[in-house]
């Protein structure tokens, strides 16, 4: 995400982004950036940005280049529907890990209180 972002702010061929062109790259910069620090916020920002190229891409293929990055518009569509495809499976990761025990061995069962039984 974070080099599509870079691609797309410098351009391609001599083409330079347009005030949209600059958006996208930012919106991909900051999804990519919020994925490394694995939030759970990350994984919506990052499809947000992922969809937004993807988008961007089938309206510059419609005949509005100004709405989309200075790329190729099947270079946006493709990567942006790659970039979800490696969101969506990068999902698992994010967010809070379970707690581990310091050691392999199995901890003793927790004893249980009897119920129903006379003192």
């Amino acid at each position: 995400m974070v080099a599509m972002g870079g691609i797309g702010s410098a351009g391609i061929g001599g083409h330079h982004p347009t005030a949209i062109g600059y958006a996208l790259a930012a919106f991909l910069v900051v999804g990519g950036g919020l994925l490394i620090l694995r939030l759970t916020l990350a994984f919506w920002v990052a499809i947000a940005a992922a969809l937004a190229l993807t988008v961007s891409g089938a309206l510059a293929w419609g005949g509005h280049p100004g709405w989309a990055m200075p790329v190729p518009a099947m270079l946006s569509i493709v990567i942006g529907l790659y970039l979800i495809l490696r969101t969506v499976m990068a999902r698992p990761a994010l967010g809070k890990k379970p707690r581990r025990p310091l050691s392999d061995e199995p901890s003793p069962p927790a004893p249980q209180s009897p119920v129903g039984e006379a003192p």
